[in-house]
């Protein structure tokens, strides 16, 4: 079934009151800070508006590839879920988050994945070390809070467009 631009503005904001509630980030906050002590150098405002424009991200990039996905092609539908995020920053106090919003919009390439990318920001931008040495020296890895935010940001995108393909062929 095909979904009006009405019907899609009105799921688009929907879902975008759903991102904001389920964010969660003082529990993953505490998860990190169990996987990498440097994380608790991290205040939790400034973790919750990092995550929060991380997660925001995110949810762009898996409402684009889900509109593509599922054969909705008209660019306004596309750009819905951006502009109601661009909408929630209207007040000045909101300009510390849509700068954070726009840098993991804007990370990454083609060849690496939504998750992957902004995950990878994030960990740059709060200036913690995503890899690793191990304990011979030579081998490196991702660490533990780093692959851990990568589930979590990986999950909510299957997620959100697990849902948004529910709601588009409801």
């Amino acid at each position: 079934m095909t979904k009006t631009h009405k019907e899609l503005e009105v799921y688009g904001v929907r879902k975008l009151a759903e991102v904001y509630a389920g964010l969660d980030h003082e529990q993953v906050h505490a998860a990190l800070c169990a996987d990498d002590p440097n994380f608790a150098l991290i205040e939790g405002p400034q973790f919750a508006l990092e995550y929060a424009g991380g997660r925001l991200a995110m949810a762009c990039r898996a409402w684009e590839a889900a509109c593509l996905e599922n054969g909705v092609k008209d660019e306004g539908s596309v750009k819905i879920f951006l502009r109601a995020v661009m909408n929630s920053f209207k007040t000045p106090e909101h300009v510390a988050a849509a700068d954070a919003f726009s840098s993991y919009l804007h990370c990454g390439d083609e060849d690496q994945g939504a998750a992957a990318a902004v995950t990878e920001k994030m960990f740059q931008r709060i200036k913690v070390d995503a890899i690793l040495a191990t304990a011979e020296g030579s081998q490196r890895a991702a660490s533990a809070a780093f692959e851990r935010l990568m589930l979590l940001s990986e999950s909510f995108r299957t997620e959100f467009e697990n849902d948004f393909f529910e709601f588009i062929h409801s």
